[in-house]
């Protein structure tokens, strides 16, 4: 007989929220390296950031070991991936592959060295469109191919299109996701009160002309009407009233 733990009554020898994340982390690593780029990228540290304004990042020799091997990493935002679902974070770790194949298997910069993965050049955009994503800096058509902060839309009846939709139509979604809807933080006042993202049970917002909405990722603030909807500038997400 199982006995059960104390926070939601499942069983003690049940895999732990960490290492059902990690591993569905990896198995879209390993499925899309397999499908989109043949097996060919080397292994990465596949995590989870909150880092600001980034959906997702590539790092090379992030972390090391005892025995000195070097492995890079390769984040994506839970946040982000909460907000617009799993084919976004698909995107993004097809995405942040392409940066892995540009550094490890792309041509080296006019000094010799390992080309920028902050970035996007003309040689990472290549290997977008041959997976199935068009590189824009704005995510739709017509947008620019290099720079910076580049996105990406969905090339039709491409590779990757294809790949993922036998993905998404196998059953296969992301379990653990960032909790937007309820997340509170303290507000520092000795009461104990709480500003939260998103609402909860039967609690009111009190009437007011203008309140403050704030940009869940990069914390953003903006004052309107209660009834306003309001998305950054900055990140594209809904903020949220306090």
């Amino acid at each position: 007989m199982q006995s059960q733990n104390d926070q939601g009554g499942e069983p003690n020898n049940a895999l732990p929220p960490s290492l059902q994340a990690s591993a569905e982390l990896q198995f879209l690593y390993n499925y899309l390296n397999d499908r989109l780029f043949d097996g060919k990228l080397p292994h990465c540290m596949v995590v989870y950031t909150r880092k600001p304004r980034c959906f997702g990042y590539f790092a090379p020799d992030r972390f090391r070991n005892l025995d000195g091997k070097l492995v890079p990493e390769l984040a994506l935002n839970p946040t982000y991936l909460s907000v617009f679902g799993d084919l976004e974070a698909f995107k993004t770790m097809a995405h942040e592959q392409a940066h892995v194949a540009r550094y490890f298997f792309g041509p080296l910069n006019r000094n010799g060295r390992k080309s920028s993965t902050g970035y996007h050049d003309k040689h990472w955009g290549a290997v977008m469109r041959q997976i199935g994503l068009m590189p824009s800096n704005t995510g739709k058509p017509g947008g620019k191919q290099t720079g910076y902060q580049m996105m990406e839309y969905v090339i039709e009846g491409g590779l990757f299109e294809r790949v993922c939709t036998e993905l998404l139509a196998s059953g296969f979604k992301l379990i653990w996701g960032d909790n937007i809807a309820v997340r509170t933080t303290h507000s520092g006042s000795d009461d104990g009160a709480c500003s939260h993202l998103g609402t909860t049970g039967n609690v009111k917002p009190a009437k007011k002309d203008r309140i403050k909405f704030t940009c869940p990722s990069c914390a953003l603030n903006a004052w309107a009407k209660p009834s306003a909807k309001i998305a950054c500038g900055i990140c594209s997400l809904i903020m949220t009233s306090q």
